[in-house]
């Protein structure tokens, strides 16, 4: 028998698009009126983006319909982290500090991100999302003015 030889050569770096969504309310009301006004199908992930030196979680929503080739995220850039201090809790009006933590920091304003890996146009969330009333600010973020970007969800 022949021995087979496989050669690895250099993958293209992973294309997406990056989306920013301002919005007061929480990550699993966004997934829901984001499925019920767009038409898209996010599901809560099993896991967390996880910032593992900083204690920090962030939501992580997916949408993936394989026959389609659709593969979208939806995460959360803030994580409200509150500061255990035992001494200060024992007291009556003290209460924890809290600290917030950014998933990407450069655009701390930022609630929500969609990245959409592939199978659905940028068409399709700016035309609908405009009629989500819960929805101020939506734009496209250039990747290129991500320093360092990337993610693994857990």
């Amino acid at each position: 028998m022949g021995k087979k030889i496989y050669k690895l050569e250099k993958f293209e770096e992973e294309k997406f698009k990056l989306f920013a969504i301002h919005s007061n309310i929480d990550d699993y009301k966004i997934a829901f009126l984001l499925n019920s006004k767009c038409g898209s199908k996010f599901v809560k992930a099993r896991g967390y983006i996880d910032f593992p030196n900083q204690n920090a979680f962030f939501n992580h929503f997916e949408w993936e319909e394989k026959k389609k080739g659709i593969s979208c995220d939806l995460f959360s850039n803030k994580f409200i982290k509150l500061e255990d201090d035992e001494t200060k809790i024992k007291e009556l009006f003290n209460l924890p500090e809290t600290k917030e933590v950014y998933l990407i920091r450069d655009f701390k304003k930022v609630d929500y991100f969609i990245k959409i890996n592939s199978g659905v146009s940028k068409e399709f969330f700016l035309k609908e999302i405009s009629k989500i009333d819960e929805v101020s600010l939506f734009y496209e973020i250039s990747v290129e003015k991500l320093s360092g970007f990337s993610l693994n969800f857990n």
